[in-house]
């Protein structure tokens, strides 16, 4: 008989079983199972400590940048406490900067009053106002010379220097003092109203010239119209005449316009009619390159000023002959007023009654 005969019948009945367990003794089988299931158990239990130290860890790591953030959150509070207390210490400074500005300007417009009452004083006594003129006969703040003629043809028609007497309207006022043309009146204890376009010169002037009313408009052909006035970045050059702007960037190429504004205009008649109770004493014009258009607008039959102040030229680097504007001059004799100087950048024309009364 052979071996595969003899083994026919087991390799059969495991094929229809599929199970080798019963080959195998039931003691023999508990140990095999209790022996397997000691190694799952081994094996789990690495695991698990595997995990629980892995766990640990990455608690420990956890809790440490807990610790960490923590730390910079406290030293973040620090740093904010700090900053609010010196925020806090520079505006207690700020504001008491600020309050001593304050009492500095207050100080200064009580002393500009109490020098405006002494030149009122002076006035009503002749012989001080002449030792004043005479000291002073030299200082001029105009741009050549301008404010000691005006004094001069004032003096000359013998108008009464008394603050209610002499008024003046400056067209054009630009700095309060420098190259000005009505300061000197304002320092012998006069007002007036100064109209500038500029907007970043209004607070200069209300706060140098207090008697004076300010006004921030421009002077045109009619009132109520808003038109751009070019700010540049020279002082005295400005203008809402962009062909003047352009002739000034021709001799100053280094020159810009700073910034654009919406200015609104009025003329010079209703100025006078809206600010005065007569007609002003001197109007100086200094507006550059308007100065005719503004002139050829005013109504020489109701109002007499008796001085006009004109600039005549147009913006030159140097020094020029032969660019003075001679239709303001017609214009000005049409109307009955005599050219009595010319400064070179400036003419002083005087009303020819004033004059004629006194030959």
């Amino acid at each position: 008989m052979e071996l595969n005969d003899s083994c026919n019948p087991l390799i059969n009945q495991l094929n229809d079983t599929k199970n080798i367990t019963y080959m195998i003794s039931g003691k023999t089988r508990f140990r095999f199972i209790k022996r397997v299931i000691n190694i799952i158990i081994r094996v789990t239990a690495r695991c698990q400590q595997s995990f629980n130290n892995t766990l640990v860890s990455f608690l420990e790591i956890l809790y440490a940048e807990t610790l960490r953030l923590r730390a910079v959150a406290n030293e973040k509070d620090i740093i904010g406490q700090q900053t609010n207390q010196r925020c806090t210490a520079l505006e207690q400074r700020t504001g008491n900067g600020e309050k001593r500005l304050d009492q500095a300007e207050k100080s200064i417009r009580e002393l500009q009053s109490r020098m405006d009452g002494i030149v009122l004083a002076m006035h009503n006594n002749s012989s001080i106002v002449d030792r004043l003129n005479d000291s002073v006969s030299y200082v001029s703040y105009a741009q050549v010379g301008e404010d000691r003629i005006l004094n001069y043809i004032l003096n000359h028609i013998r108008v009464e220097f008394r603050p209610d007497t002499v008024t003046y309207l400056d067209i054009g006022s630009n700095n309060y003092a420098h190259a000005n043309n009505t300061y000197s009146l304002y320092r012998q204890g006069y007002r007036g109203v100064l109209v500038e376009a500029n907007p970043s010169l209004i607070e200069q002037l209300k706060l140098n010239r207090p008697r004076d009313v300010v006004v921030n408009m421009g002077i045109g052909a009619e009132s109520g119209k808003k038109i751009p006035f070019y700010s540049l970045t020279a002082d005295g050059v400005s203008s809402f005449n962009k062909a003047f702007v352009d002739s000034v960037f021709e001799e100053r190429p280094d020159l810009g316009i700073e910034e654009t504004y919406q200015i609104e205009l009025i003329t010079i008649n209703e100025l006078i009619e809206a600010h005065f109770n007569e007609c002003p004493t001197v109007i100086s014009i200094d507006i550059e390159g308007d100065e005719y258009s503004a002139l050829s607008c005013f109504d020489f039959m109701k109002y007499r000023p008796i001085v006009f102040v004109v600039e005549m030229i147009p913006f030159k680097r140097h020094i020029t002959i032969g660019t003075k504007c001679m239709d303001i001059v017609e214009l000005m004799d049409k109307n009955e007023y005599e050219e009595l100087a010319f400064t070179g950048v400036n003419s002083v024309f005087v009303d020819r009654n004033k004059l004629d009364h006194q030959q």
